[in-house]
């Protein structure tokens, strides 16, 4: 038995079986080298503070079971070793209970894992490497001569989905293309022109073939260029997609470091001679784009419709031999939909894309397109307001609240009034957001026309009312609705010396959240008078008959109020009265009254029985 640092006691005789006979034997093209004596996990963020180091809706949770040289960390190690990945035995999701890995804390990466026809490339990789500061600038050369062309991708991708939106949104979709395209001409190069990256490469190269050449001029004009093309990259990134946007601007600033150091000549002389520069880089990378399927499978629609290829996981660390370190986790869900609730549809929402950025600089960032809403079955009356809602209205969001739970980001839009003739509708506002918990909760969706605080107010001549309608929905089920409507007519009259007013209100409030809910139905009529400010009087009466889910009681209570007002004296006297209709649930029952004993007896009624006994 060895020991490895953080991982614990490794068995030589994985070594045995698969180094000695060589990493390309037949039987080992996974390349497992080592076996733990007992599987460990490696939680990110934590096996209990949740997924905020970890992508905010993912968290993607291992089981390790033994090391391979072409994946790091893997499990189920007979399966890898012949080149096979079982994503059910790969992460074990009976060896860590509640650490496997779930999309938005409510899904397991296993239900969703297109589980027919997968290999051991699209298992989740863990890769770390030692080198000196050339040769890692020289992989990271390479890296952008291959992310530039997944840039390119992701433009098209983007042009795509904006097809069916705005022109300008289009335009930009288009600009953003044709900077992608342009950026990796001068990066990876249009054959014959090898581009700025591979001119680099090669000129190191060539100083390795002869080492007598004067390094700074043969750097001198590779390197500018590529300084300038750095600058191009910072320019395009900010027009794609979040996930492949962070990622050039990251390998952009460890690229810029390197090529603006007063030492990196310095650094090249002593590589090509073979000495160590003391300059030595260590970097991790843990990269998953696992196959999806939408779930559950045998649903129509799916309550999370999604692609094969929506999910993104990224999580990247460096550290130097200057001490300079750090560490990003990105996570990016695109072209997806959520389908609530499931049995009965309520809301339909496709997202362009949910991307999550947390890193050491301690800067979090949530980027969110929806690219529809349709509201459907018994919300279908609210359809109309859907054309109302900027599609991109989470993205760069006037609002965006991180606590230790979790983050929201959202947007309030107040509406113009609309007042033709005798007909005024005001007070009007739309509000939306998406809550990302970080401890474990479901990702929750929150819609609102007008609210409580705020109700729209409708008027036709003396006609009138308002209300409110606001829904918080999650993938399991309708978390609270709210829902209130009224109205009725109002007379009034001044005659100078005096005056006064009667209304008529005929209203209706719902509210359901979670397992509990209540329906009330009301009737208010008022009247008041005023007589030169000095001396008023009003009188209301209110009566409400309301039904509480949790007991099964319909309660009708009824008020009279009446308030009087002279000078600088006032009073009011209230009368009220409450009467249940219908049901028993909630009420004591003869067993909870007297409270009866494990063995059957009861004192309090002993105790009844025995004064009747006496008399």
């Amino acid at each position: 038995m060895e020991e490895l640092s953080g991982v614990g006691p490794v068995e030589i005789s994985y070594f045995d079986r698969y180094v000695t006979g060589g990493f390309d034997a037949a039987d080992n093209v996974g390349q497992v080298w080592a076996a733990l004596s007992a599987t460990e996990a490696l939680a990110f963020g934590g096996t209990t503070s949740g997924s905020d180091r970890a992508g905010g809706f993912v968290q993607p949770n291992l089981t390790v079971g033994g090391l391979s040289r072409l994946t790091g960390v893997v499990n189920d190690l007979d399966n890898v070793a012949a080149g096979a990945f079982d994503p059910e035995a790969f992460i074990d999701p009976g060896a860590l209970g509640n650490l496997l890995p779930k999309l938005f804390g409510l899904v397991s990466l296993v239900d969703i894992l297109e589980l027919a026809g997968l290999d051991l490339s699209e298992a989740p990789q863990v890769i770390s490497q030692t080198f000196d500061r050339i040769e890692g600038f020289l992989r990271d050369l390479e890296r952008a001569r291959a992310m530039v062309e997944d840039a390119v991708d992701e433009a098209d991708a983007l042009r795509r989905r904006a097809q069916s939106k705005a022109e300008e949104l289009r335009d930009q979709a288009d600009a953003a293309v044709e900077a992608a395209g342009n950026l990796r001409d001068l990066i990876a190069g249009v054959p014959p022109d090898p581009g700025v990256a591979q001119a680099v490469i090669d000129a190191i190269q060539d100083l390795l073939d002869d080492p007598a050449a004067d390094v700074e001029d043969a750097l001198d004009a590779p390197l500018q260029a590529l300084r300038d093309a750095l600058g191009d990259m910072r320019i395009v990134a900010p027009q794609l997609p979040p996930l492949i946007r962070r990622q050039l601007e990251q390998l952009a600033d460890v690229l810029q470091a390197i090529v603006d150091a007063a030492d990196l000549i310095d650094d090249v002389i002593a590589w090509i001679n073979g000495l160590d520069p003391s300059s030595a880089q260590f970097t991790y990378r843990y990269e998953w784009r696992p196959p999806l399927e939408p779930w559950p499978r045998d649903a129509a629609p799916p309550i999370l419709g999604l692609r094969r290829e929506s999910l993104v996981i990224a999580v990247e660390g460096r550290l130097s031999g200057k001490g300079e370190m750090g560490v990003e986790a990105l996570a990016e869900l695109k072209d997806f939909s959520l389908n609530l609730l499931p049995g009965a549809p309520l809301v339909e929402f496709a997202f362009d894309h949910l991307s999550f950025l947390a890193g050491s600089d301690g800067k979090t960032e949530v980027d969110v397109v929806l690219g529809d809403i349709e509201f459907v079955g018994i919300l279908g009356f609210v359809e109309i307001l859907r054309e109302l809602i900027p599609f991109d209205g989470f993205s760069d969001p006037p609002f965006l609240d991180v606590t230790a739970s979790g983050l929201t980001a959202g947007f309030t839009q107040d509406l113009p009034s609309v007042a033709i003739g005798v007909f005024n509708l005001s007070n009007l506002s739309l509000g939306a957001d998406i809550v990302v918990p970080f401890l474990g909760e479901t990702v929750t969706v929150g819609f609102a026309f007008c609210s409580r605080e705020r109700p729209f107010t409708l008027a036709v001549l003396f006609i009138g009312g308002g209300g409110f309608f606001g829904i918080r929905l999650s993938p399991e089920r309708v978390v609270v609705l709210e829902l209130a409507l009224e109205a009725g007519a109002v007379l009034a009259v001044d005659l100078g010396v005096a005056s006064g007013s009667v209304s008529a209100m005929l209203g209706i409030y719902m509210r359901l959240e979670g397992d509990a809910g209540s329906l009330a139905g009301y009737f208010r009529l008022r009247g008041e008078v005023d007589v030169l400010g000095l001396i008023s009087a009003s009188i209301e009466l209110y009566l409400e008959l309301s039904y509480d889910f949790a007991t099964g009681k319909m309660v009708g209570s009824a008020s009279l109020t009446v308030k009087v007002e002279v000078l600088f004296f006032s009073t009011s006297v209230t009368i009220s009265a409450e009467r249940q209709f219908a049901g028993s649930n909630g009420d004591p029952t003869f067993v909870d009254v007297m409270g009866l004993e494990a063995d059957g007896t009861s004192p309090d009624w002993s105790d009844y029985c025995l004064a009747f006994a006496g008399a």
